[in-house]
């Protein structure tokens, strides 16, 4: 994926889409310059949704702790 536009470089893409019921829970995730980025979006969002699933991907990879921003 192209990150540059001459002097503008593109960090990051946060996705966020809500559709359907208030329990409706939606997870986007990207990969950019060798980054995963997830976003949680929801009306009523699971407190942990987010954290629960770094610390599975951490430990499933065994790499370095996730940043969670």
């Amino acid at each position: 994926m192209r990150t540059s536009f001459g002097r503008l470089k593109l960090k990051a893409l946060y996705p966020a889409v809500l559709s359907g019921d208030i329990d409706t829970q939606a997870i986007s995730v990207i990969t950019l310059n060798g980054a995963l980025h997830i976003t949680h979006a929801s009306r009523k969002p699971l407190p942990s949704l987010v954290e629960d699933a770094c610390e599975i991907l951490t430990e499933a990879s065994a790499v370095s702790p996730l940043v969670v921003e």
